[in-house]
């Protein structure tokens, strides 16, 4: 028997709980593992500095504070992540420049569409 592939790990950081709910069923429905989805800046800084992971996905803003020090966490870790924003991209901080964008309200083809860019090649 061949040996069962590892479930890619997915670090969820969404102060909403609808999106947050939403974005984690279609992680599990694509085959990923959700690490959270957690709604606060610091349990997402504890969580990208402890847990092992393949990509994560952050909102902008949560609970009224930037992401950037999750964001620099998983920066200084070579971890890819994309930032979830109802914002135009021009509002991006420096650290969030370059990365995927998944534009609120987003749909599931969008998130598929990122998610595979942060994975890369299966």
């Amino acid at each position: 028997m061949g040996e069962e592939q590892r479930r890619p790990r997915i670090l969820v950081v969404e102060d909403n709980p609808l999106l947050a709910r939403f974005t984690a069923m279609l992680l599990t429905q694509f085959g990923c593992d959700v690490v959270g989805p957690v709604g606060c800046v610091d349990a997402g800084v504890a969580l990208a500095t402890g847990e092992p992971l393949d990509a994560a996905l952050l909102d902008l803003n949560v609970a009224d504070r930037s992401v950037a020090p999750v964001a620099e966490v998983l920066d200084r870790r070579g971890t890819p992540f994309a930032v979830m924003t109802g914002y135009g991209r021009e509002s991006l901080l420096p650290v969030f420049q370059g990365r995927y964008c998944l534009y609120k309200p987003f749909r599931e083809p969008d998130l598929k569409e990122v998610l595979a860019a942060l994975l890369g090649p299966a």
